[in-house]
């Protein structure tokens, strides 16, 4: 995937072309979809939503990096913070949609969330253990749109970053 695809990420139909494609290039799917059952993506999903959980108690919403120095040396840093954690959930929601053709609406939608982060956070677990994925895409952006931020410029620059990971990054199975 280029800078380009990745620039025109603003709808559902755009990020689940671009994430699976990039997971596909980054040898994710080499091993065919029966090497990664639904089971062990879901439960990636829910680690997504658990680090999501551990930036929100660190009081880390905004985006923040780890190594602000490679920006020095060249390279994109790694954007962290609640907000890139639940941008990795949808584009692992997007990855698992194109690989397995799972159906979205174009536009996920916006879910009324709860004005307490816990239950959001909760909710999230709640949705995706029951392989409501739409309906936990719509909950990332209800919790987005609750606090104002820009979920889709978050997507883009995770991304951006994902683009530039080596193939298999860190050499896990699942």
């Amino acid at each position: 995937m280029t800078s380009e695809d990745i620039a025109k990420v603003t709808d559902w139909q755009s990020l689940v072309r671009v994430a699976h494609g990039m997971a596909v290039e980054k040898g994710w799917w080499d091993d065919g979809i029966a090497a990664r059952p639904l089971e062990d993506i879901v439960n990636n999903f829910h680690a997504e939503v658990s680090e999501a959980w551990e930036e929100y108690r660190a009081g880390r919403m905004a985006t923040w990096y780890a190594d602000p120095q490679a920006v020095m040396a060249g390279k994109l840093p790694k954007p962290e913070g609640f907000y890139v954690e639940l941008a990795d959930l949808l584009i692992r929601i997007a990855d698992a949609a194109g690989a397995h053709r799972i159906e979205f609406p174009d536009e996920p939608i916006t879910q009324p969330v709860f004005d307490n982060m816990s239950r959001n956070v909760l909710l999230l677990h709640g949705t995706i253990d029951k392989f409501l994925f739409a309906t936990a895409a719509g909950d990332c952006f209800g919790i987005a749109k609750a606090n104002n931020h820009d979920l889709w410029a978050t997507i883009r620059e995770k991304l951006a970053y994902n683009a530039t990971r080596p193939y298999r990054h860190g050499g896990k199975r699942a």
